[in-house]
């Protein structure tokens, strides 16, 4: 590993919700294994959505309220986190379609489907979904209070106050985003009662309070960036909550890190490869585990809370291989320099100018965010 891998290692390895009883946790999953052989979940790139709006998985914790949508009141709701579950190596399929969403899970993940639109809606592996499908992936969250507004400022979070409103209040704010930086895709896309709008935006708060006031008023959103314009451009579909899954295709994809949460409604909203939607939580031999696990006494922190030796040795690593990566540029400048010398039988002073450069130092890596 380079300087950069190291450096980034210790980071993300800083950065997990980790058992405070390895021991015991092990213990647990074991047991879990051995009943289940089931974990269903998704890769860490899957966002949750928080009060304060799209979140990593690294900055959760259990009794964090994410959105989760309710099959019994066909409604999103806001739940505390009960688990959080974190697995090395999974394997991974993809579901999707060819003009349509994408999403990678664990075979055994779990999302909400039914048969026809007139019956109830149940959990479904995404291995045991077919081809006579409906997926649900929006809904409408009723509570909110458009009196929270206050005394507002441009640079307040957006996202975060367009989730505390009501739904009436969502609506007019995200009509005004659609008004100044989006358009209306025409006539030709009010088809049973929907109606598709564009939008655009480069100031990251700005774009996340229109998307969730759009997903969170039970529209159908997607989102890419727009190349190196630094732009987002989402289109977002009224009256959209269901996908069919006829065409779907299914494949391998590989195998990442996973995480799932676990909610009382066995649900929750993802944001995931330009998608957002709503996803079963983990179950099965997750919670069975967490279960298990709590009840031997165990908890869980994040890891930079448990001690600082469990960072310093990764950074000491990260600094080695920067040492080693600076000396090696060292000595191809002393080669250079060398190869300079016997080659040219005059021109001390370009000898000279050789041999007394310096390396270029080691870039910094990224920051953590």
């Amino acid at each position: 590993m380079n300087f950069y891998d190291h450096y980034t290692d210790a980071l993300e390895k800083v950065a997990k919700n980790v058992p405070t009883s390895p021991e015991k946790w092990a213990r647990a999953k074991a047991q879990a294994r051995a009943k289940f052989d089931v974990y269903p979940c998704v890769p860490l790139d899957s966002l949750a959505i928080t009060r304060s709006g799209p979140t990593h998985y690294r900055d959760l914790a259990v009794g964090v309220e994410i959105l989760t949508y309710s099959i019994e009141n066909d409604q999103l709701e806001w739940q505390p986190i009960e688990h959080l579950h974190y697995y090395e190596d999974a394997p991974l399929i993809e579901i999707g379609k060819s003009t349509g969403f994408k999403v990678r899970c664990t075979p055994n993940h779990k999302w909400v489907a039914r048969t026809t639109k007139d019956q109830p809606y149940k959990l479904v592996e995404a291995q045991n979904i077919t081809k006579h499908m409906l997926l649900k992936c929006a809904s409408e969250l009723p509570e909110g209070d458009m009196t929270k507004l206050g005394a507002w400022s441009k640079k307040d979070s957006w996202a975060e106050q367009v989730l505390a409103w009501s739904p009436e209040a969502r609506e007019v704010y995200l009509a005004s985003a659609i008004v100044y930086d989006g358009h209306d895709q025409g006539l030709s896309t009010r088809i049973e009662g929907r109606h598709t709008f564009g939008f655009s935006q480069k100031e990251y708060d700005h774009l996340w309070a229109a998307l969730l006031a759009a997903a969170v008023n039970g529209y159908h959103v997607t989102f890419r960036d727009k190349g190196d314009t630094g732009l987002t451009s989402a289109t977002l579909i009224r009256n959209k909550q269901e996908h069919s899954t006829q065409n779907l295709i299914k494949r391998d994809a590989g195998s990442e890190d996973v995480w799932c949460p676990t909610t009382a409604n066995n649900t929750w909203v993802m944001v995931q490869n330009g998608f957002i939607t709503i996803t079963g939580n983990s179950a099965y031999a997750n919670g069975w585990a967490a279960k298990k696990y709590k009840a031997m006494g165990g908890g869980w922190k994040k890891e930079a809370e448990l001690n600082k030796e469990a960072f310093l040795p990764l950074i000491g690593k990260a600094l080695t291989a920067g040492r080693a990566l600076m000396a090696t540029k060292k000595a191809k400048t002393a080669l250079k320099a060398a190869n300079t010398a016997s080659n040219v039988a005059t021109g001390v002073s370009a000898v000279k100018s050789v041999a007394s450069s310096k390396p270029k130092p080691v870039p910094a890596p990224p920051s953590a965010g």
